[in-house]
């Protein structure tokens, strides 16, 4: 039982001393990490927890993570050192705001979540509009909300278009803690776009002439929002950096869908075919160069005497060869919303 005052059942090789309260005095071979008081030591072998008032636990290779509460405060996270293990271990630096970099990750990507279900749920029918007259300041006025909507989606389409492309590109490298925070700030763009996206796209479908196109605007839609979600479930920073065939198809349905609902709007918000398919072929040819050197790489590295070089060599080819494909699929997904700033960026 750990209640911030009685130490764990005692062990020759687990017995921790020095632990008052969980606001008093830290034991020097613990590091505390924001987010509540919080407690982690490596261990190897022997793990013990206790868990009060309704506290969850989640077992990841040899460390024990405790959540919970105990009059009213918050427990400690802790993994005890087992036999083997060794006393005075600090988690460094880089995996502490690695630690924290996915825990703010994990929660955008639930909140990420929660604005598309809301988005799914109003985009099954347009906005509540009432009739329109044909008087000319009816027209008139119907006309001028059609084109500031069209804009604004055409605008959040290019935003969803860049942050997508972003989570291509940083998923396809380490997964450091920058990698995080980038898709971090992806995702809430991406939601941001999609709740704004979502009212905007309920208008117009509100004021089209016909009902079939208002309908299709919806799909497409939901088809966007509905890849956005499979998006998002690629990046809770558990990939390990060599992205998956199933990672990129659920980035070309986010593509697909943002194509489609381009179709419905005006074209000058849409980027010409030829354009497009200059910069593919720009794109291409860099996929194509990065094939060949990786080939260069690998035949190389066989010479190199030493195997944990070698192994470092085969990495590094490897996820160069990754980011050269997630470029290539991110410069589809951009090209035909390139003259947005954002997107060029």
């Amino acid at each position: 039982k750990y209640d911030g005052s009685v130490l764990p059942p005692s062990d020759a090789d687990t017995t921790l001393t020095n632990i008052e309260t969980m606001e008093g005095q830290t034991p020097s071979y613990y590091q505390k990490v924001p987010n509540g008081a919080r407690y982690m030591q490596r261990g190897k072998q022997h793990q013990h927890s206790t868990m009060q008032g309704g506290a969850s636990h989640v077992g990841r290779g040899n460390r024990l993570a405790i959540q919970g509460r105990s009059a009213g405060k918050q427990a400690s996270n802790l993994a005890i050192v087992g036999p083997g293990g060794q006393y005075g271990e600090y988690m460094d630096e880089a995996e502490r705001e690695k630690m924290l970099a996915q825990q703010a990750l994990i929660g955008n990507i639930q909140a990420g979540f929660a604005a598309i279900n809301a988005a799914q749920a109003e985009l099954n029918a347009a906005e509540d509009f009432p009739p329109m007259g044909d008087d000319p300041s009816s027209i008139m006025w119907k006309k001028q909300n059609q084109d500031i909507k069209a804009a604004n989606v055409a605008s959040q389409l290019s935003a969803l278009s860049a942050n997508t492309a972003n989570i291509l590109m940083l998923n396809s490298g380490q997964q450091d803690a920058q990698a995080m925070l980038g898709k971090g700030s992806a995702v809430v763009g991406m939601s941001g776009s999609l709740t704004n996206l979502t009212k905007d796209v309920r208008r117009l479908a509100a004021l089209a002439d016909d009902e079939n196109d208002a309908e299709a605007l919806l799909n497409a839609a939901r088809d966007l929002a509905e890849a956005a979600n499979k998006l998002f479930q690629f990046c809770d920073g558990e990939q390990s950096g060599i992205p998956t065939i199933d990672f990129y198809k659920t980035a070309d349905q986010v593509h697909a869908a943002i194509i489609d609902m381009l179709h419905y709007l005006p074209r000058d918000t849409e980027i010409d075919e030829q354009t497009q398919n200059d910069i593919m072929q720009l794109a291409r040819a860099v996929v194509d160069a990065s094939k060949g050197l990786f080939k260069a790489v690998i035949e190389g590295a066989v010479h190199v005497e030493n195997g944990d070089a070698q192994k470092a060599i085969r990495v590094q080819a490897d996820q160069m060869t990754a980011a050269a494909v997630s470029f290539g699929k991110a410069t589809t997904v951009l090209a035909p919303t390139i003259n947005n700033l954002q997107c060029q960026e």
